[in-house]
């Protein structure tokens, strides 16, 4: 970035990542659970192979197509997309242990320091975490020293709840764009152009199918399409260019799914945003290229 030095670190657990020097300088505001938080983010990143991340201060002047084509996050961007419930926890938990397996019946040492991987904050959560799989008969725990050690082994019912997961929308392949479709909307903001080369373009990229139903009418509810393809995709596009009533309830019900959404919305729209969105980190662009870089950057940034 330019007038900006940027630092790398690895981490034996989390791998390779990047941050800025005003990032450094803020990390030790960060609480102790938001860091482990941030933690588990990293730590299943480098599980699956992701890109690195470049760490940086919201509210930065930092380019928002990242560094070198690295892509950039903020803590509050982590922290949003952080498991709101102990099932997402739990569901979450046995995808980094399968991706830790070798094969059926390979022990993973687990040490107290290690409860990011179980998105857990500290070690009491971990411990919570780990009960509750070994009662589901999901994993088996053999311990090395009380307190300081395991040998976390995950059971054919484990692998078989792991694969029940895998064909719902926790790793699903689609991503479900909300827009306006309004004809006054559409033909001033060439939305049509704006989908193709902006949304479709970047969802693509990063390795998911987009999904676009186009409803124009909206009639106090959503309808049973829409409602499905919401429910099969791992995340949700909103773009609020236009305002539309429909947009805003297809992020809500998403959200109410703990369906991730992002937030987009041209810059000549983004002062008219609702009270319930405004506070949510917006992509702001201004032609579709530009929606395209930062949507990109979005999503490998925050899509796990």
């Amino acid at each position: 970035w330019p007038n900006t030095a940027v630092y790398k670190y690895y981490c034996n657990n989390c791998g390779e990542y990047l941050a800025s020097d005003v990032f450094t300088m803020t990390w030790q505001e960060v609480s102790p659970e938001d860091k482990s938080r941030i933690s588990s983010y990293l730590q299943s990143r480098y599980l699956s192979k992701n890109l690195p991340i470049a760490f940086e201060t919201k509210g930065s002047t930092t380019p928002q197509t990242g560094f070198n084509g690295i892509p950039f996050v903020t803590v509050e961007e982590i922290l949003d997309q952080f498991p709101k419930t102990y099932t997402e926890k739990f569901n979450k938990a046995l995808f980094n242990l399968e991706k830790l397996t070798n094969y059926l019946g390979d022990p993973i040492s687990i040490r107290g320091h290690n409860h990011p991987i179980f998105y857990a904050v500290n070690f009491k959560e971990m411990d919570e975490i780990v009960k509750y799989l070994e009662e589901m008969g999901y994993i088996r725990k053999i311990i090395r020293q009380e307190g300081i050690l395991w040998d976390i082994v995950l059971t054919p019912k484990g692998f078989e709840q792991i694969y029940e997961l895998k064909k719902t929308k926790i790793d699903s392949k689609q991503a479900f764009v909300a827009m306006c479709f309004e004809p006054t909307i559409v033909t001033k903001y060439d939305l049509d152009n704006v989908y193709k080369n902006g949304f479709k373009n970047a969802i693509k990229k990063s390795g998911y199918d987009p999904l676009l139903i186009k409803n124009e009418e909206y009639i106090g509810k959503i309808d049973d399409e829409i409602i499905a393809g919401i429910r099969r995709s791992k995340f949700l596009v909103a773009d609020f260019t236009g305002h539309r009533q429909s947009v805003y309830f297809e992020a809500g019900y998403a959200h109410g799914l703990d369906i991730k959404v992002i937030y987009t919305c041209h810059q000549d729209e983004i002062d008219d945003a609702h009270f319930d969105t405004e506070h949510y980190n917006h992509i702001v662009w201004g032609t579709p290229e530009e929606l395209s870089k930062k949507l990109l950057n979005r999503i490998r940034a925050t899509i796990l």
